[in-house]
């Protein structure tokens, strides 16, 4: 079930009770939604509240400005909600909700403990495809292709290039309002950079950990899913080790945010991008673009949203130190 949906479940049982529940002026008296540009006393309230959560740190001023977008925004990624810095009935209900219970950000509190981390995303691809060789590890005398074509879109024609991007971008947007300091591998689909260089990107930042952003490809339609690639081999054992932590978490939170099916998990040796990398790493492959119902939902700017949210809150278990769990359960 999708973390929206269990919101959802709480908030609509608090449905009849939400009049009791709001902190501010009767509803009656209140607009439906609060906006960017709007003004008055209910922005003065709602401030005030996100104020006393510390999502807020800007003056009282009852003006829906850029800080009190972004604090709405924090908001809603804390509920599970998407973050588009519109506080409606939605927003309203959940928050009452969680304050109510005295479990307020109840969804991820992963999410808190993202500020400070320095984190890496690698959109995969790019418009042109470099088939020159370079080192495919710092260890072995193997040479290996520095950008492959990505994959393109059996319905739609879209090329993967951008929809990872589209997704990186996103999710950016989401880890900065939170905090995080973000390294993008690059942030246009015009560029011409390789694996290794992406590698030397993130080492050279000192990140955290990152991301390796993609989707995939085959000859049989019929297949569709999401997985994750994680190194092993040629690296540290601790970075192998939490890479696979990371790429649990990002793998079970995204499918279960998208509903895609999760496919298992491959560990990797002759990946350059993981074998030059020094901090944890993994490759989100978020579907196959070869079946044509994944190729629309990935082609839809609302879609790929909801992956990006979905890589956010793998990202927040992993940060929050949840583990794989061990045979059996225990």
């Amino acid at each position: 079930m999708k973390r929206l949906s269990q919101r959802s479940i709480s908030v609509m049982l608090c449905l009849a009770a939400a009049a009791a529940l709001l902190c501010l002026p009767a509803a009656a008296d209140l607009p439906s939604e609060l906006s960017a540009g709007d003004t008055g006393e209910p922005v003065a309230a709602l401030q005030a509240e996100l104020a006393e959560y510390s999502l807020y740190s800007g003056e009282i001023s009852g003006v829906f400005d850029e800080a009190t977008e972004a604090a709405v925004m924090r908001l809603q990624l804390l509920l599970g909600l998407c973050p588009d810095g519109v506080f409606d009935a939605e927003a309203r209900l959940a928050f009452d909700a969680s304050v109510e219970t005295g479990e307020f950000i109840p969804v991820m509190p992963g999410l808190l403990l993202l500020s400070g981390l320095v984190i890496g995303l690698d959109p995969g691809h790019q418009v042109e495809e470099d088939l020159e060789l370079e080192p495919n590890s710092p260890f072995k005398d193997v040479q290996k292709v520095r950008m492959t074509a990505g994959g393109v879109g059996v319905r739609t024609g879209v090329e993967e290039y951008y929809v990872n991007l589209s997704v990186a971008a996103e999710l950016r947007r989401c880890l900065e309002l939170l905090g995080a300091t973000v390294v993008m591998s690059r942030t246009e689909n015009g560029v011409s950079v390789s694996n290794l260089e992406r590698a030397q990107i993130m080492n050279e930042a000192d990140v955290d950990f990152w991301l390796r952003i993609h989707c995939n490809s085959c000859d049989d339609e019929s297949v569709c899913g999401a997985r994750v690639l994680t190194p092993c081999g040629l690296v540290g054992s601790d970075v192998a080790a939490e890479s696979r932590r990371l790429g649990f978490c990002v793998i079970s939170a995204f499918c279960e945010r998208t509903d895609m099916p999760m496919l298992i998990t491959h560990s990797l040796t002759d990946q350059t991008g993981f074998n030059w990398s020094c901090s944890p790493v993994i490759a989100i492959e978020m579907g196959y673009l070869s079946n044509a119902v994944s190729d629309l939902r990935l082609s839809r700017t609302s879609y790929q949203n909801e992956c990006a949210l979905g890589i956010l809150y793998g990202i927040a278990d992993y940060a929050n130190g949840v583990d794989i769990p061990t045979a059996g359960g225990e």
